[in-house]
């Protein structure tokens, strides 16, 4: 958000054909109107401050007003050829006072998540439905209504039930698909000289304006499709890299704007037998108190293990989230029977931040043998439940207590590299292992993967069906490990209840001695 001085300087600077009494007159109410709506002096622009402003109605107002002021030819773009001009700043004007929206994202050419959302009429967040799009991790369903969370993983039939107050009449992560906020920044940037606007003379949208902005001081270019008749943007896509269309892009599609919705689309119809995690009607996780936040993981990490080891599934329970004891009772065959050690706190991105990661050693059985069991457990904020921390597992290994170090050599495990270039042989392995588990042959499937992570695999990947390999590599180096280890990209086209998806994930092939092992995938 502009301060006062920057929006007098920029209203100042416009070439307005009005006499200077008027000018006078209509910038010193939109500069009044701007200042009550604050009620306090301007601070220093924050990354927000044009959203946060932008929510505000009489804001809104101020900022329609300037629109007037300063002019539409000051962001009038021509169509070479017919010469016809469209003025964005119709389409800033038009998108104005959002009620609702329904958009498609996308990465790529790939679908990805599908949202709805309903605001009131100063533009703050009533309601709003994802769907997230279906990966490794299974697809995800979220509705938010009068500060109640409600998250649904079908893959894990998991129904999480929690609080989330709107304390800043957003939802943290909406408003980057926000056309109404797209439009409005965009408008900004070329307003004040930081963007270029132009039309796509080639564009494929023939009864569409397509217009292209190209930001000066960032490798981003944008392309907004823009319907004629309505004024509305119907398309936004972000291409941000080098080359003719850089190298990542993101996009959105327009469905509905301002129209009115379904009310079913966001009454939380999951499954009854749906397994509630529940943050709603009872306190859970750990207490904070006098501990710092990595001494509160740790110690949230200790307690849950060592409720569940004895089997204590109402306090496990808590300390895990809300999970009812049906959810440990799906899990007995990692339940630790002895706790052996509890970890530091990790960081799990570049910056020292929660939510931390505990790797802690456990001795489960299963079968009548003692096995060693790395459990990571990821310690993130209870939701609407200030200074309070539940545990979550993220990963674990296990491997026979009385077993040493892998050693593949000798051993049916892998693939002999033999005259193979390490990224054949490394795609070798990969097709390999997709093809045994189309096949269904998952002993051939075991033997491309070390022992502990069989299990792994079958828990991961055995609730769906493989249909096709659509794609498998090129490989390449991964060059921040240690040993030699080769990233393999590749996409499974699978079924699972009745519905089709793909995946699309790397494999890590690693080298021992003169064989090669899948390792892990990652999404």
């Amino acid at each position: 958000m502009r301060s006062l001085k920057d929006t007098r300087n920029k209203i100042a600077r416009a070439k307005v054909h009005t006499d200077n009494r008027a000018n006078q007159g209509i910038l010193e109410d939109v500069l009044e109107r701007f200042a009550r709506t604050h009620g306090i002096q301007p601070a220093a622009p924050g990354p927000n401050r044009w959203r946060m402003a932008m929510k505000n109605p009489m804001a809104k107002l101020a900022v329609a007003a300037a629109v007037i002021v300063i002019g539409t030819g000051l962001i009038t773009i021509w169509h070479t050829g017919e010469r016809a001009a469209y003025a964005f700043t119709q389409t800033v004007e038009a998108m104005q006072g959002k009620r609702s929206f329904h958009i498609q994202t996308y990465f790529g050419q790939r679908r990805k998540d599908e949202f709805w959302a309903e605001f009131d009429d100063e533009g703050n967040l009533i309601r709003f439905r994802q769907e997230e799009d279906g990966g490794p991790k299974g697809p995800l369903i979220t509705i938010w209504e009068n500060g109640i969370l409600n998250r649904y993983f079908p893959r894990q039939n998991l129904h999480q039930y929690s609080r989330l107050p709107n304390t800043e009449h957003g939802i943290e992560g909406l408003e980057a698909f926000d056309p109404e906020t797209i439009v409005q920044e965009t408008h900004a940037l070329v307003e004040a000289g930081r963007a270029v606007m132009e039309t796509d003379e080639l564009a494929r949208y023939a009864k569409l304006v397509t217009l292209r902005v190209t930001q000066e001081d960032r490798e981003l270019r944008q392309v907004l499709v823009v319907d004629p008749v309505t004024k509305f943007v119907v398309r936004v896509d972000d291409y941000w890299g080098t080359g003719k269309e850089g190298t990542i892009h993101k996009g959105i599609e327009v469905l509905e704007y301002n129209e009115a919705m379904d009310p079913k689309l966001f009454v939380p119809d999951f499954p009854e037998h749906a397994i509630l995690m529940d943050q709603v009607t009872q306190e859970v996780g750990l207490a904070q108190g006098d501990m710092t936040v990595k001494e509160t993981a740790v110690e949230a990490a200790r307690q849950a293990l060592e409720a569940w080891a004895q089997e204590d599934y109402a306090t496990a329970g808590k300390l895990f989230g809300g999970m009812p004891p049906q959810w440990f009772a799906a899990r007995d065959d990692i339940r630790p029977v002895r706790v052996l050690s509890i970890g530091e706190a990790e960081s799990i991105d570049e910056e020292d931040r929660p939510p931390y990661l505990v790797r802690c050693q456990c001795e489960i059985e299963r079968n009548g043998r003692t096995r060693a069991m790395t459990l990571g457990l990821i310690v993130p904020d209870v939701d609407g439940q200030p200074g309070r921390w539940h545990v979550a597992i993220r990963l674990y290994d296990e491997v026979p207590a009385d077993t040493e170090d892998l050693d593949l050599n000798g051993a049916d495990l892998g693939l002999v590299q033999g005259q193979l270039s390490d990224e054949e042989v490394a795609t070798a392995v990969v097709r390999q292992f997709w093809e045994s588990f189309q096949a269904g042959d998952y002993e051939a499937v075991e033997k491309l993967v070390p022992p502990e992570a069989a299990v792994r695999v079958r828990r991961h990947f055995g609730v769906i069906k493989v249909l096709r390999i659509a794609s498998v590599g090129p490989a390449a180096v991964m060059p921040t490990r240690e040993d030699k280890a080769m990233v393999v990209p590749c996409t499974i086209e699978y079924e699972k209840d009745g519905q089709g998806g793909s995946i699309d994930l790397e494999a890590l092939i690693v080298q021992h001695a003169d064989r090669w092992v899948l390792h892990d995938f990652i999404d």
